[in-house]
């Protein structure tokens, strides 16, 4: 059924709709492809962090309800994350990172070169991140701790190893 408003006759349709903006619904929403395009590379030119919130966990329930393909989030995390700057909205995303991970594994992903490339990217940006933060005491924390969780490579693990001896320092 369509509902006809005379007002917005002539003006151009938006780019985005969200039926939940600030959260005032407590509904649980769906992207439709067209937003789900959009969001891909545009999750962050959303200003306010609350938004940004929602869409990521809206991402992250349609993994969940196997209406997006865990890779193809893991794709729009990689792509995205890094310009983060919302605390509450990175510690969020960064958890979903460790669950995708664990899924990677739980599902025994059937092309583990696959997996593996997955887990690298990952671990390649948090540590990445962990440098570039230097000067943002509380993003960096978020992105080491994180770092932390999903290291898995003997390169990342030796990093680990030269920071507990007090070989390498993190600024």
């Amino acid at each position: 059924e369509n509902t006809d408003i005379a007002e917005l006759y002539g003006t151009a349709c938006p780019d985005f709709v969200y039926p939940n903006h600030a959260d005032w619904a407590f509904v649980k929403v769906g992207l439709p492809t067209r937003e789900l395009a959009l969001l891909k590379d545009n999750i962050n030119s959303f200003s306010d962090p609350l938004m940004r919130s929602m869409l990521w966990r809206n991402l992250w329930e349609a993994v969940r309800d196997a209406k997006l393909a865990l890779t193809e989030y893991a794709d729009i995390v990689l792509a995205n994350i890094a310009a983060e700057s919302n605390l509450k909205t990175l510690k969020q995303v960064t958890s979903t990172v460790s669950s995708t991970i664990a899924y990677f594994y739980l599902f025994q992903m059937q092309d583990s070169s696959a997996r593996e490339w997955y887990l690298d990217r990952f671990e390649a940006l948090a540590w990445s991140s962990v440098q570039s933060y230097a000067g943002h005491t509380d993003l960096q924390k978020i992105w080491f701790d994180h770092y932390i969780s999903i290291v898995h490579s003997a390169d990342g693990l030796g990093k680990l190893k030269t920071l507990l001896i007090g070989e390498l320092a993190v600024a």
